[in-house]
């Protein structure tokens, strides 16, 4: 198999896309994070997306049940 430049003789990559793997996984997570996670889970929305897509309504308490 010949090597590629983006590819040590190992076949693993590089420093660099490494770097900008983490940095894409990173930025993806904090994107998911203020805009899902915290308006569902804790009722946190700095964004707006959470009250558009409905999460925030999952944190109120559960309305009176008749029995």
């Amino acid at each position: 198999m010949a090597e590629t430049g983006s590819e040590q003789a190992t076949g693993t990559p590089k420093g660099q896309r490494l770097w900008m793997g983490t940095l894409v996984a990173l930025g993806a997570g904090l994107v998911l994070l203020v805009t899902t996670i915290l308006p569902a889970e804790y009722g946190i929305d700095p964004t707006g997306i959470g009250g558009a897509l409905g999460l925030t309504a999952l944190t109120e308490p559960p309305g009176r049940t008749l029995e």
